[in-house]
């Protein structure tokens, strides 16, 4: 696993989308929405998001499409 290390604020996630469809679909990123962006480790066929409060973002590539998960969920 090559794992980017940094210090510091890497930033917040936030989300200013308003489209109903959309708005409705990102309802499942609540739980990291404005939350502070830790650390980012990168594999080859994976990006992991680490949070504050132990908030984990998955993001792969599989069979053509983005296929995301998060810890908790």
């Amino acid at each position: 696993m090559h794992r980017h290390a940094r210090s510091g604020n890497l930033g917040l996630i936030s989300s200013n989308i308003t489209h109903p469809d959309i708005t409705a679909s990102m309802a499942k990123y609540d739980g990291i929405k404005n939350q502070e962006l830790l650390d980012v480790e990168e594999t080859k066929n994976e990006i992991t998001l680490i949070f504050k409060d132990n908030r984990y973002l998955f993001v792969k590539l599989q069979n053509g499409q983005l296929v995301i998960d998060s810890v908790p969920e």
